[in-house]
């Protein structure tokens, strides 16, 4: 039998924060004197939405036995879904995300060490290794570190790369099968377009992943959106042809990668040219210079279009 539920004169009593709403509900159920059988009966209905106020359900039941025979005090918490989910309700955008972003960096390890020259206007993005017209050596120069004993010593060092992660709440029909995949599918892949109104380019953000919480089943679920991103760089090389004699074959050559791309330099042999040795290492005791004779360019991560994840951003 269904129980009967009757409100008390003074039962409702609302407050609001940053946090949002909460409200509790107060009863009294005639006819009935044990608090555990009352309160299994009561317990589907947690999660329900409340009556009137937005994004907020009932959290929480309490009942106590009062002092008459056969009446239980029993008292509903409703609480705003938005701010028990992660973030507080009016950090959201009316879509429900809570976004942040971590501006740091991140340890990587190098062998080699490049020289930056900033975006021409002949830029094209594309992955073809352009010829560079100025033959200034001394400021295109890339060479490799830490070389010792006859290889490199790889060091490590921090560069640019941030974090962006995004919690979103979901009505639970909006999370099926399809829904899934579409983030399966999208894990491990780089912006096929600019995003976040313009603020990265095409392939600067890599998406990690997604991780799906069912907070209230039948009601809510949350989404938290991981992203790694960086900036695309236009780096300036020296390529020695290992066929050359001493003092020639350096041919200066400009790229442009992304951050998530793969650079792969081949360095010739060391002692395979030693007149090029002789001539770069006049003075004993001088580290000889090495240049790459070959660099690979090479694009790691498919692209999808993040418009489909449907995030609208912080701003």
């Amino acid at each position: 039998m269904a129980l009967e539920l009757e409100e008390l004169f003074d039962s409702r009593k609302v407050s609001v924060t940053k946090e949002g709403f909460t409200e509790s509900r107060v009863y009294h159920i005639k006819g009935e004197d044990d608090p555990s059988e009352t309160i299994l009966q009561l317990k589907p209905d947690l999660g329900s939405a409340h009556p009137v106020l937005p994004n907020t359900i009932l959290t929480g039941i309490d009942v106590e036995p009062e002092e008459a025979v056969e009446v239980l005090k029993v008292t509903y918490t409703y609480e705003d879904i938005l701010s028990d989910s992660g973030g507080d309700s009016a950090a959201r955008n009316e879509a429900g995300e809570a976004w942040t972003f971590e501006l740091t960096s991140q340890s990587t390890s190098i062998d080699s060490v490049e020289r930056n020259k900033a975006p021409g206007a002949n830029e094209t993005g594309s992955y073809q290794t352009m010829t560079w017209t100025n033959q200034d050596n001394d400021d295109a120069d890339m060479t490799q570190i830490g070389f010792n004993d006859g290889k490199a010593v790889a060091i490590d060092v921090y560069r640019p790369f941030e974090s962006i992660r995004v919690n979103k709440v979901y009505s639970i029909a909006e999370i099926d099968g399809v829904f899934r995949n579409k983030l399966r599918a999208m894990r491990n892949t780089t912006n096929k377009a600019a995003w976040l109104n313009n603020e990265f380019g095409i392939q600067e953000v890599l998406f990690l992943g997604a991780s799906i919480n069912y907070d209230y089943p039948g009601q809510i679920a949350t989404v938290d959106y991981s992203f790694l991103a960086g900036k695309k760089r236009v780096t300036k090389f020296v390529i020695k042809d290992p066929d050359a004699l001493a003092g020639a074959g350096l041919t200066p050559k400009e790229m442009t990668y992304y951050p998530f791309d793969f650079i792969w330099l081949r360095f010739p042999p060391i002692g395979a040219d030693e007149a090029q040795k002789e001539a770069n290492n006049p003075a004993a005791g001088t580290e000889v210079k090495r240049y790459p004779s070959h660099i690979y360019h090479t694009r790691v991560y498919d692209q999808s279009d993040f418009e489909e994840l449907g995030l609208v951003g912080p701003e």
